[in-house]
């Protein structure tokens, strides 16, 4: 029997905005359980700053859509990380909480802020 991510020891990542690629490639080691080698499960994914389909802010929607696909590996466009659209929520660590993966963020803008402070 093939288990999706059978053990809570086994990292998982979650790549914010950019770089897919290199994070997946800087996992090597992680595809190989304890019980022998398996196929890395990557996926890419663009939350729309975390706005459901109604244009509502949703990011437990999100996390509940990266839970369903049973990833090792996602990498998200549109993330936001304290912005005024999105809260100004660090998006990349609360989805990374909730679901129990690590993070990374690079930004693929650099504007000042919206807002002072």
């Amino acid at each position: 029997m093939n288990q999706l991510n059978p053990a809570p020891s086994r990292r998982r990542f979650l790549a914010a905005a950019a770089g897919l690629a290199a994070t997946a490639a800087g996992t090597s080691g992680v595809a190989a359980a304890a019980t022998g080698p398996r196929p890395l499960r990557v996926a890419t994914f663009n939350i729309h700053h975390g706005a459901s389909p109604a244009d509502v802010l949703d990011l437990d929607r999100v996390a509940r859509v990266i839970q369903a696909m049973r990833v090792d590996v996602v990498g998200l466009q549109e993330v936001d990380r304290f912005w005024k659209r999105s809260g100004f929520v660090d998006q990349p660590a609360w989805l990374g909480e909730r679901l129990g993966m690590r993070h990374a963020f690079g930004a693929n803008l650099d504007l000042d802020p919206e807002e002072p402070g």
